[in-house]
This record gives structure tokens, C-alpha cells and sequence, in this order.
């Protein structure tokens, strides 16, 4: 009894460790952090619990990062799943690198399934695993800031572009749904309403229009509408956000679809001609297709 306890706990730390790592790769490489990442865990889990021989030494390891890639994120171009690979693979270096330093600092033994983790060697190996995704959070939105992106926005078959700039410090987020929202000034949004509605916006937008009013000025966004809270150095508030049809951002001369709201500034922004703020996390997978 006392063997198969260790064993489950084997089985749960690698599968802890190992969803951890392929969480920090996808935030590094800027892909979708999701739940099928549980089951690239399990792949590596059920390779850690094989005997010895069966694994198959080098090779069955580097196989196996590319089963757990597959499993974690779907069939993709050769050329992406090499990417999603060696980004799994570097981070499985920086996570592995840092659990051992934690380890070594604490005089804790590698785990083997026979002697799992204690709960010390654990929450040393968790830091590291931490340590690592906000290290890897801070190169993207380092690598990512200062950018210009720009966005289409399509509302009841109405369609407006903005110029957007990459703003690491917009963290707004949707309260219900979580999602980024990209903040934008009135005047370019105003082609996504009724042309009845549009004097009147204009002109009330200036003064910051609350869902409710703006609800009364286009009763057809009523439904789509959301409240979503801000603070800023000396400001804070309410903003009035929109759920468009559809968001896109426009990268290498096409349209890649985000998810996101758009929510109305409540003044000019002043940013270097961009009329939205963007969140990094808005942002296709890929720096290097963000202007300069």
C-alpha cells in the first residue's frame, strides 16, 4: 500500500511539473493556455511512470515533448509544431534548471518513484515553475511593447479600423468574461453605429457615455454592451465597453480574429497617432509581425 502511495504520488507531482512547463511554453511562444494542456500533461505523465528500458533513453524522451506538444495543442504546419516543440523544450530546460537549483539549495534529494517529492521539494519546484512563467511573461510584453497593430471592428456589418498601439499596461478585462479590452477613442467608432445615432454619440462621448445612455442612443447595442471598471494614476472609473461581431487584427496583409472588447476612451489618447490602446494579450502569437 505504502508502494502504490508513493507511486500515485510520482504520477501526480510529474504530472504537476509537466502541465506546468507546457503551461510556460505557451505563454512564452503566445499561444492559447487552455485546458487540452491537461491531457499533454497525462502524456508525459504515463511516459515518467514506464519502466526504465521502455522509455526509450534520449530519443524517447525528445518523442515524447512531441507527443505532449501534440496532445497539448493540436495538429498544426510542420514549421508551428517545430516552433511549439523547441519552445517546449526550452522551457522544460528553464523549469527543470530552476526546480533542480530549488532543490539543491534545500538538500533535497531528485524525486524517484520510489521517493517522491516531499512537500518542502515541492514548493521549491512550484517557485521555480513560477519564477519561470513570469519571467517568460515579462520577455513577451517586453518584446511586444511600443508596437502599432492595427484592428478591424465589425458590428452589425458596419466596420471600422483603428490604429492601435500595444500598451503593456492595459490589463482591463472584461468582469464577466475575462477577456482583454482593447480601449479606444470615440471618434473612429462612431462609423459601427446607426447614422441617426451618430451626431448625438459624437457629441456626448466627450463627457463619457455609460452603457445605459449609449444603450438609449442605439438601442441595438443594448445587449452587447458591458461596464468595464479602470483605474490610472489620479483617475479611475467606468468605461463603457462593446461586444463586436467580430475583431481582427491585421497582420502580413491579412486579418488574424482575436477575441476582445472594445471600450470607448474617455478622452484623446495622445499616443504617437494610435486611436486604441492594445492589450498584449489581444496579440497574434508572433512579435515579429507587430510594426514598429
Amino acid at each position: 500500500m505504502a508502494d502504490f502511495g508513493a507511486w500515485a504520488l510520482y504520477a501526480a507531482e510529474n504530472l504537476a511539473l509537466d502541465g506546468a512547463v507546457l503551461y510556460v511554453a505557451a505563454r512564452a511562444g503566445g499561444e492559447k493556455a487552455g485546458a487540452r494542456l491537461a491531457a499533454g500533461a497525462a502524456v508525459g505523465c504515463l511516459y515518467a511512470c514506464l519502466p526504465g528500458p521502455l522509455q526509450g533513453g534520449a530519443a524517447g524522451r525528445l518523442a515524447c515533448a512531441l507527443v505532449m506538444v501534440l496532445a497539448a495543442h493540436g495538429r498544426a504546419h510542420p514549421l508551428r509544431l517545430l516552433r511549439r516543440w523547441l519552445m517546449f523544450m526550452t522551457s522544460a530546460v528553464l523549469v527543470g534548471g530552476g526546480a533542480l537549483g530549488a532543490l539543491a539549495l534545500l538538500g533535497v534529494a531528485l524525486p524517484t518513484a520510489a521517493h517522491p517529492l516531499p512537500a518542502a521539494g515541492f514548493m521549491a519546484a512550484a517557485g521555480a515553475v513560477m519564477a519561470c512563467e513570469r519571467l517568460t511573461a515579462l520577455w513577451r510584453l517586453r518584446a511586444l511593447g511600443g508596437g502599432t497593430l492595427d484592428l478591424e471592428v465589425e458590428i452589425g456589418g458596419a466596420r471600422a479600423r483603428l490604429r492601435g498601439l500595444v500598451d503593456t499596461g492595459n490589463r482591463l478585462r472584461d468582469p464577466l468574461g475575462r477577456e482583454p479590452v482593447v480601449v479606444a477613442e470615440a471618434a473612429p467608432l462612431a462609423a459601427l453605429l446607426p447614422p441617426a445615432a451618430r451626431a448625438a454619440y459624437l457629441r456626448e462621448a466627450a463627457a463619457g457615455l455609460l452603457p445605459d445612455r449609449l444603450a438609449h442612443l442605439c438601442p441595438a447595442w443594448a445587449g452587447r454592451l458591458r461596464a468595464v471598471p479602470y483605474r490610472a494614476v489620479g483617475a479611475g472609473g467606468v468605461l463603457t465597453a462593446v461586444r463586436p461581431d467580430a475583431l481582427w487584427a491585421c497582420v502580413d496583409g491579412g486579418r488574424v480574429p482575436v477575441r476582445g472588447l472594445v471600450a470607448l476612451a474617455p478622452g484623446p489618447l495622445g499616443h504617437r497617432g494610435a486611436d486604441a490602446l492594445v492589450p498584449p494579450e489581444l496579440l497574434p502569437a508572433h512579435p515579429s509581425r507587430i510594426g514598429a
